[in-house]
Formats: C-alpha cells, sequence, structure tokens
C-alpha cells in the first residue's frame, strides 16, 4: 500500500507540474481501500466523499468501487472525489424456524433443511414437555440467521421426581421440613400410640411409601402418633343434615 501511494503521487506529482494552475489530475483509487484512498488525495490537495456504499461479492468490504470524476481528469484543487465503496458480499438471512415441542429427530430434519446446525446446550426439567422434547431455542422463533448458523436448544429431561425417603420414627417437625426441602407438600393424619410407638409426633406410616418416585410437588400424608383419644368418623355421604346430627350426637362426636 505505501509503494502504491508513494507511486501514484510521484507519477501524478510529475504530470500535475505540467497542468494549468491550481488544477489537479485525479488519481486512480479504484480497489484500494477508502482510508488509503483518503491519504492519496490529501496528497494532492483533494478531499475524498463516500457517495453510496453497496454489497459486492468481488470487491472486499471497505474497497473502492468506482469513482467520480475518473482517473486522469484535471480538477481544481481542493475538489471533492466522490468514490463508491463496497459493503463486502451480502449475506441472505433466513428465519430461524419453530422447534419448540419437536424431537431430537424431528428438530435435525428441518434444520438440515433450513441449512442450520443444531446444538444441544443443557437439559432441564419439565412439568410441561415430556422427556427429550425440546422446551427453548435461540435464536427464538422467526428471528433472522445466517445460513450455516448454530441453533442452541434445551431438552426436556422430563418431569422432576423425587424418591420418598425412609422417615418412618422420626418426628413430625423435622420429618416434615425435610420433605418440603425436597419439593413435596406434606399433609397429616393422626393414629393412636401403640406398643412400638408410644411417643406423640412420630412419623408411623408415609403415604405413598417410602421408596416411592413420586412428581415435585406431590402430596405425602404422615400419619403422626398421638395419645389423643381417637373416634372412627362414621359416614355421613347423602344423609339429611338431621339424620347426620343424630348419628354424631349418638357417637358423642360433639361433646
Amino acid at each position: 500500500v505505501v509503494f502504491m501511494v508513494l507511486f501514484i503521487f510521484y507519477s501524478y506529482k510529475y504530470y500535475n507540474s505540467t497542468a494549468g494552475h491550481n488544477m489537479v489530475s485525479v488519481p486512480p483509487l479504484e480497489n484500494i481501500p477508502a482510508e488509503n484512498a483518503k491519504e492519496i488525495l490529501s496528497l494532492f490537495d483533494l478531499n475524498l466523499t463516500v457517495k453510496e456504499e453497496i454489497y459486492n461479492s468481488e470487491i472486499p468490504e471497505g474497497f473502492i468501487i468506482e469513482q467520480t470524476p475518473e482517473p486522469g481528469k484535471n480538477v481544481p484543487v481542493g475538489s471533492d472525489i466522490e468514490v463508491v465503496t463496497s459493503r463486502g458480499q451480502e449475506i441472505t438471512y433466513i428465519l430461524t424456524p419453530n422447534l419448540i415441542g419437536l424431537s431430537m429427530e424431528e428438530a435435525s430434519n428441518i434444520l438440515k433443511d433450513f441449512g442450520l446446525v443444531k446444538v444441544v446446550t443443557s437439559k432441564e426439567y419439565s412439568s410441561t414437555f415430556k422427556k427429550n422434547l425440546i422446551i427453548d431455542q435461540s435464536p427464538q422463533f422467526s428471528e433472522k440467521i445466517e445460513p450455516g448458523g448454530s441453533v442452541n436448544i434445551i431438552v426436556s429431561k422430563g418431569k422432576e421426581t423425587i424418591v420418598i425417603p425412609n422417615i418412618i420414627d422420626l418426628d413430625f417437625r423435622n420429618a416434615s421440613n425435610h420433605l418440603k426441602s425436597l419439593g413435596l407438600i406434606v399433609i397429616s393424619s393422626k393414629a393412636p400410640l401403640t406398643g412400638i410407638v408410644n411417643e406423640p409426633g412420630i412419623v408411623m406410616k408415609v403415604i405413598p411409601s417410602q421408596g416411592t418416585e413420586v412428581d415435585v410437588n406431590s402430596v405425602v400424608e404422615l400419619v403422626i402418633s398421638t395419645s389423643e383419644l381417637l373416634v372412627p368418623v362414621p359416614d355421613l355421604v347423602q344423609l339429611s343434615l338431621e339424620q347426620a346430627k343424630n348419628i354424631l350426637d349418638s357417637d358423642n362426636m360433639f361433646q
């Protein structure tokens, strides 16, 4: 580039020495970077003006495609030389297809048809999408992407499940807190003391039983020992209010 600048400068300096007063011959600027062209023109007391930037697959980005006035034309000192520069090869974008809810195989086939590449970035639990279905993607659906670009996807691991631990004979509060920390919902019921469990507030039974695999946010019932006097609740379904009251009164449940 330096050699080119010097060559152009001295060649046109010699020519301009024979030209008219305050006139200068325009040097050739095509196929050189606009920044270099600006330096060349400054040697001739000329100014560079970028008239337009257009896509061109043959001329690198930032290089001059054409100029006005043409090389060799005499112009007054201080004149503006207009140029058209290249923006490089135009990139044709495509719109990202929707992959949400598809299987890995389905997504791979679609991306292949679009000339895109699938990249699995992570797997996450999902209560909405079954295992191995796509739950998220980037770029998102309908966003622009270059041909050959990569689409990052997140794949479902299915619902998150918990194996109910062994909490029999534990204190109710500790057992309940442990289950809640695992993402389970705890309810409780009571059962009378036995020869084995003779202390109130102890977990006697777990429903579903320990070792059972359940979804996160499932309800787990803890049956807790109590020293309270417990009586069975009678079946009152489809009875009138008066009939139900008579049964409960006869069982002394309101006393």
